[in-house]
């Protein structure tokens, strides 16, 4: 529904224009927050994955105060602790493959035995 406003000949193109066009804002900046499925939506993703919509994180890197560094640092202290556990690979192996320092892999073993002792006694 297209129509033209009598005053000054624009043409106001829905509901929107018309409701500012009786209310006489003409020259009031329009600003509609859309519904994301009105929108062009980019899913470019980040330099975690490449699309937004099928990444693995459990949050989003942009929502994270720090750029998702914790949550990315969880997440490979996870990978590293089922290689650890599962795999069976000791301290130097495991620093080779995720890049760390052999203290780092020490320091996330024994974080992890702590977190699991406090888990033991509060349950």
């Amino acid at each position: 529904m297209i129509g033209t406003h009598e005053d000054n000949g624009d043409a106001c193109s829905g509901p929107f224009d018309q409701a500012q066009y009786k209310l006489g804002l003409t020259g009031v900046a329009k600003t509609i927050e859309l519904l994301p499925e009105q929108t062009g939506y980019r899913d470019d993703g980040c330099y975690v994955h490449p699309h937004c919509l099928t990444c693995p994180l459990p949050h989003c890197i942009y929502d994270e105060p720090d750029g998702g560094r914790a949550m990315l640092k969880e997440l490979r202290d996870q990978k590293l602790l089922d290689a650890y556990h599962k795999e069976g690979l000791d301290v130097d192996t495991l620093a080779q493959r995720f890049g760390i320092s052999k203290r780092s892999v020490y320091r996330i073993i024994s974080q992890s035995r702590e977190h699991k002792k406090r888990g033991v006694q509060r349950g």
